[in-house]
């Protein structure tokens, strides 16, 4: 018999993946234990070198894309 072990503070890509992979209650379950982790380690999620923006609402739709921003310099001049 093998056992699964839960990491104990998944990454966002884990956690995008079990909630884009589950439905009905097991989703809604899920999406609670997702904003009690976010309640407990805020938001930004970062994961070197990535920075995920977390904003959760019952009534969201997935946004449009957002462009892609890259810092130029240490000043803070972005470029698209």
């Amino acid at each position: 018999m093998s056992t699964t072990r839960e990491e104990a503070a998944p990454t966002f890509p884990a956690w995008k993946a079990r909630l884009e992979g589950a439905e009905g209650a097991q989703l809604e379950r899920e999406t609670a234990r997702f904003l009690q982790i976010l309640k407990t380690l805020g938001t930004p999620m970062i994961e070197e070198p990535q920075v995920n923006f977390i904003y959760y609402s019952p009534q969201a739709r997935r946004p449009p894309a957002a462009p892609d921003m890259k810092i130029a310099s240490m000043g803070g001049a972005a470029s698209t």
